[in-house]
């Protein structure tokens, strides 16, 4: 048994302990939480998306955009005539030699048809296992 909470005679609390805490609480799914703007976007011109400020989970790790501010994302310009969907994503990536962790919004471009245009697909991985990439849907 290890004691999280309590005092063991040196710093002992990782991410890992908290991620699993959260689980816990929160469940090994993706969500956004009910706080701040929760990440409610605004479409600024036809290229800038921005996403404000809210708190998220993704697997048990905990991430957000402080309040009062907002995150941009560029989105690429399409070919006339041509349909394309992009996918919005909070993506998780994890360092396999340093083991650092981060979060950023990013937007993952779609394919251009003439045709109905397909979603690209969320890459999806167990952060718990060890996985380095996971990426949660926000918007498309």
């Amino acid at each position: 048994m290890n004691i999280v909470t309590g005092y063991g005679g040196r710093p002992h609390i990782t991410a890992n302990d908290a991620g699993s805490f959260n689980q816990g609480i929160f469940s090994a799914k993706d969500g956004v939480l009910t706080v701040g703007r929760k990440f409610e976007y605004s479409l600024i011109s036809n290229n800038e998306l921005r996403i404000y400020d809210g708190e998220g989970i993704m697997q048990g790790v905990h991430y957000r955009i402080l309040p009062g501010t907002y995150e941009s994302v560029v989105l690429e310009n399409g070919t006339q005539g041509n349909k394309r969907i992009d996918l919005i994503v909070a993506r998780y990536e994890k360092n396999a030699e340093t083991g650092i962790e981060s979060v950023e919004v990013a937007v993952k471009k779609g394919a251009e048809t003439t045709e109905i245009p397909v979603e690209p697909t969320a890459m999806i991985g167990d952060i718990r296992k060890g996985a380095t990439l996971h990426e949660m849907p926000l918007y498309s």
